[in-house]
């Protein structure tokens, strides 16, 4: 199978509009090694710690722990990736595969030899496939940290070209409509700037992001400057109820020079006038439990 009938194919857990972004994580980061190094064995136990850090980074763990597990295994239903491993299966439960098995077992994943061979004679595709996973699974906000911390920033230019991705169609007008509804300020900090006519610096952040489903709608959308954009889609911050900043207690400035903290609890700036876009509850609650990082402050 090529690469990227694989990936536009790959089998993804779901469970409603739950993110499971485990098999896209460890696709990125094989792909940046594979880019690099060429035929590249992944050993379970010493790709084990990175897998948990860009999980802890860019998702959020259910009962307290990553299955990191699960992605090195189950990857190989989806025809791009082999496991081998000391001994044989006999009876195991393949869907039970344990970490403390893959290690025993000094399991090692690679990507299956048509694949490697295809990435080897046209490298570019690989950094197509790339662009797919971002676009499907993660906001863009985040794409530039997921591939810094991938490793696939520092493989040579990335391709960002519109063939190398189908991205899900989106409302042009989302934009225009959302700073509108903001009076063009970021309703965390109030940043309002303009080059001549066109507001700078500013972003229409999607509430429930739109690769899972959220859609285009000014009840979906929040004005943010670049700064909270980034935060906000990286867990460090949500809303409430009463439309309060709540922030995650993993966040904080080592130096305590900011006035981050402050933010706790304190109402947007900005809200709506028309009722109709005040940020809808089920969109709030979907960032909630699907990408901030609780728990939240308690001061």
């Amino acid at each position: 199978m090529k690469l990227l009938d694989a990936v536009d194919s790959l089998k993804i857990w779901r469970r409603g509009d739950q993110r499971a972004p485990h098999k896209p994580l460890l696709l990125l980061y094989a792909l940046a090694k594979e880019l690099k190094y060429s035929e590249t064995k992944f050993e379970f136990s010493k790709i084990e710690d990175d897998l948990n850090e860009l999980l802890n980074e860019f998702w959020k763990p259910r009962n307290d722990r990553h299955s990191v597990e699960n992605p090195f295994w189950r990857l190989q239903t989806d025809k791009i990736w082999r496991v081998d491993y000391d001994w044989k299966l006999e009876k195991k439960n393949p869907d039970n595969i344990s970490a403390s098995w893959l290690r025993k077992q000094n399991a090692v994943g690679t990507f299956s030899p048509e694949i490697s061979q295809e990435i080897k004679d046209n490298p570019d595709v690989a950094r197509q496939a790339a662009q797919k996973l971002l676009d499907a699974h993660f906001s863009e906000s985040l794409h530039q940290s997921i591939l810094e911390s991938t490793g696939l920033f520092y493989t040579g230019t990335f391709s960002n070209s519109k063939k190398s991705s189908k991205k899900a169609r989106r409302d042009p007008k989302f934009r225009e409509n959302v700073l509108h509804t903001y009076s063009y300020r970021c309703a965390i900090c109030g940043f309002s700037l303009h080059m001549k006519t066109m507001p700078v610096g500013l972003e229409a952040a999607h509430i429930k992001w739109h690769q899972s489903g959220g859609p285009d709608t000014e009840d979906n959308g929040l004005a943010l400057c670049a700064t909270h954009h980034r935060l906000f889609d990286s867990g460090v911050m949500t809303l409430s109820q009463d439309y309060r900043i709540i922030l995650s207690k993993w966040a904080y400035d080592p130096r305590d020079e900011s006035n981050f903290i402050d933010m706790h609890q304190k109402r947007i700036l900005k809200l709506p006038r028309n009722k109709r876009h005040l940020p809808k509850m089920d969109y709030i609650n979907w960032h909630r439990k699907e990408v901030f990082k609780e728990p939240e402050i308690y001061l």
